[in-house]
């Protein structure tokens, strides 16, 4: 029981065995009519009642999911058009490094690598940034976990991927390109 000023809150919270509910809630019912019979017996349990705490966390965490996703989506279509671009403006050049004996697997590399080391600069930047809003955010609440090392690996994993995969099947195609078509018509 709970008391503040001048108001009695009757509030009980009762911990029960597993397999015991049924049973526990109908001694705790027969006690509190024989304790309190003007008032009616209602109950909650605890994890109900901090459910519905933190539902807006939980709603904030499936919004903030959701952008993320249409983010990463964004900006691998943008990266995907740029990509097309430089794959188009740089196709001579391609095609002259072909003649001259490049391999495909070369220029496969060095046109990902244009691309790939731009995310990781980008990774680089973000990683203390985040790690700085993150740890304020978190301060914010009286329980809360340390942020580990291995979410901001597998977040940069993730761009690198995201990237890798948007850029590839374009490098691929540029890099399969027969030199011969492409010096013909420039």
């Amino acid at each position: 029981m709970f008391k503040r000023k001048d108001l009695w809150l009757l509030n009980f919270i009762v911990a029960f065995h597993a397999g015991t509910k049924q049973k526990a809630l109908a001694d705790i019912e027969h006690v509190w009519k024989q304790m309190f019979p003007a008032h009616t017996f209602q109950y909650q349990y605890v994890d109900h009642m901090y459910q519905r705490l933190y539902e807006t966390e939980r709603m904030q965490k499936n919004l903030l999911s959701i952008f993320t996703l249409v983010a990463l989506f964004i900006s691998a279509m943008g990266l995907l058009g740029l990509c097309l671009l430089t794959m188009q403006q740089r196709l001579k050049e391609l095609a002259i490094r072909k003649v001259n004996g490049a391999q495909e697997s070369q220029l496969f590399g060095m046109l990902s690598w244009d691309f790939i080391k731009w995310v990781l600069v980008a990774f680089v930047l973000a990683v203390p940034v985040s790690y700085y809003v993150m740890t304020e955010w978190l301060n914010t609440f009286v329980y809360r976990i340390a942020l580990s090392w291995w979410v901001f690996v597998l977040a940069g994993f993730a761009a690198l991927l995201a990237a890798f995969l948007a850029i590839a099947f374009q490098s691929l195609k540029a890099a399969h390109t027969n030199p011969v078509t492409i010096l013909k018509h420039e």
